[in-house]
């Protein structure tokens, strides 16, 4: 089914939930097949390590992580440092853009796949909750970090902000 699969892709939507199901036939498939990844059974997509796998080969498959991944904290601090944030935090869990800890911790992320960019996740708070970009306290902690997130902050936090800013 490998050699069939790297030929004709489309070959894995026949194939068995058994094959699916396994991460080092997905493995072998995904240099080349990665469009069809969202075939991979659910135990794959909700998958740590096999989602960090995957994903250091195809950025685009953080389309496919699992629903449980996507509320991983964990996970998804990791996979910042391998995928560009503005795909991952698309695909975090309200719950956590919403976790004022969380945000901040993704601000303070290494980046080694862009030494631009260094640790430097300013833009992240774009994906932040709404209720966080107008929350005064977060958004000061968020500001001590870099300085550039004030842009991201509603109005009324600007405002308060501003006049520290200018001091």
């Amino acid at each position: 089914m490998l050699d069939l699969v790297s030929l004709q892709p489309v070959a894995l939507l026949y194939a068995s939930d058994m094959l699916k199901n396994d991460a080092n036939f997905m493995r072998a498939i995904l240099p080349n097949v990665r469009i069809l990844f969202s075939y991979a059974s659910e135990r794959l997509k909700n998958d740590h390590n096999f989602m960090l796998d995957v994903l250091a080969v195809h950025e685009l498959a953080c389309f496919d992580i699992g629903y449980r991944l996507r509320d991983d904290s964990g996970f998804i601090l990791s996979a910042l440092r391998i995928v560009d944030h503005a795909l991952i935090l698309a695909q975090a869990s309200f719950r956590l853009r919403d976790d004022s800890d969380f945000m901040l911790a993704v601000l303070r992320v290494q980046i080694p796949h862009n030494p631009y960019l260094a640790n430097n996740y300013y833009s992240a708070i774009q994906f932040a909750s709404p209720r966080l970009k107008d929350n005064l306290d977060f958004m000061r902690a968020a500001y001590q970090q870099d300085n550039r997130v004030l842009s991201y902050a509603t109005q009324r936090v600007q405002q308060e902000l501003r006049p520290q800013v200018a001091v």
